[in-house]
């Protein structure tokens, strides 16, 4: 029995037609569905969903996707369940798909060795390795493990950026699984960010889902030129896909533009850099709360470690287990134990520079690839 789980969110609560046309093709593959939505719901778009399931649950938008997964798997399904279900599919609205028939790829992966899987695996050199959790396919020797279980128990919901959650279930569910044995594969493994830098390449080879955020942010660097092929190959391969795309960009007012890129390889070091870098310092602030920095900032045992953020950004004094400070809040001259790492999407720290380094003797400034 294959148990699917979707968690939907939209600031309007409207389940476009490209959501519709993704969540009939995974369904298909289901048995049982499961439909969590966090935040609000229109009337029209609760009557689509009563198309797939009648098990439609309604919760606070607090913990995003891997919240949503939390509360039913803890609070909403009996342990008993677990004994009837083969293969757990965790999927959310962030996409826009399939590009190619999903039938063949479950059947694929369900023959296959692996113990958990998703469509695609980034293994950039500047994260960890994990599968993107927009889709994650758990099989029963998971699904029966105490570790997958005491994952979900573990997973703080104190936090309100969604880069917190990135690194607390995204890249720690992949890493925990693989440490106790459990193998992991994917439709596609990526060595860049191709699904948000690069999604025309993605197409090409197959990628079968087209990330949302691609089409309402001009942050990822896609040139219009890209962009256009883009849709090109959708409205003459999948039309009706194409079409809620157009309809989502006119709904987020998104017009396309070239951006030049904002990494500059000289500031992007390797994880292994910056944390030779970092090591002989007892106190380190991180300033530039992304999901890297995050990372980073789990893997410091045994030193003290803070956020500082602007004062117009602050988002109150913790996120989940990690200290935030306002800028305003650092009062004195930091020595030479003390480190201040900055991390900007775009390397725009020159405003930031004489500020800090009014207070910190040692800064090191970086570009942080985007997630």
């Amino acid at each position: 029995m294959r148990l699917g789980i979707y968690a939907f969110y939209d600031s309007d609560g409207i389940a476009d037609d490209g959501d519709l046309i993704y969540l009939d093709a995974i369904n298909a593959e289901l048995d049982k569905l499961i439909i969590v939505v966090n935040g609000m719901l229109s009337s029209q778009s609760r009557i689509a969903f009563e198309q797939y399931t009648s098990h439609i649950i309604l919760r606070e938008n607090r913990g995003y996707d891997g919240g949503a997964f939390r509360d039913v798997l803890l609070e909403h399904l009996p342990r008993t369940i677990w004994d009837a279900v083969d293969e757990l599919v965790l999927f959310n609205n962030t996409v826009y798909g399939p590009l190619r028939p999903l039938e063949p790829i479950f059947n694929e992966f369900s023959a296959s060795s692996a113990d958990f899987w998703g469509m695609t695996l980034n293994r950039m050199p500047t994260l960890p390795v994990h599968l993107q959790s927009y889709f994650l396919v758990f099989k029963r020797a998971v699904l029966q493990s105490s570790v997958f279980w005491r994952f979900w128990q573990q997973l703080r919901m104190d936090f309100t950026d969604v880069e917190y959650i990135v690194v607390s279930y995204e890249y720690r569910i992949t890493a925990l699984l693989r440490q106790a044995g459990f193998r992991c594969e994917a439709v596609q493994i990526m060595d860049s960010n191709m699904t948000y830098v690069e999604p025309l390449r993605g197409y090409q080879i197959g990628i079968p889902v087209l990330k949302k955020k691609i089409f309402r942010s001009a942050g990822y660097g896609i040139s219009v030129s890209e962009y256009k092929k883009l849709l090109e190959c959708l409205t003459n391969e999948h039309p009706r896909i194409a079409a809620a795309v157009r309809s989502y960009m006119r709904r987020h007012h998104f017009a396309w533009q070239d951006t030049k890129s904002s990494q500059e390889e000289s500031l992007c070091w390797t994880n292994e850099a910056i944390m030779a870098a970092v090591s002989p310092y007892c106190q380190i602030y991180f300033y530039g709360w992304t999901a890297r920095s995050v990372y980073l900032m789990s893997q410091l045992v045994g030193k003290q470690c803070f956020f500082v953020e602007s004062d117009a950004f602050y988002r109150g004094p913790w996120q989940g287990e990690y200290r935030i400070l306002r800028m305003s809040e650092l009062s004195f001259h930091y020595g030479d134990d003390t480190l201040m790492v900055v991390f900007l999407r775009k390397h725009n720290a020159e405003c930031l520079r004489g500020t800090l380094e009014s207070f910190f003797e040692h800064v090191i400034y970086l570009c942080d690839p985007l997630i």
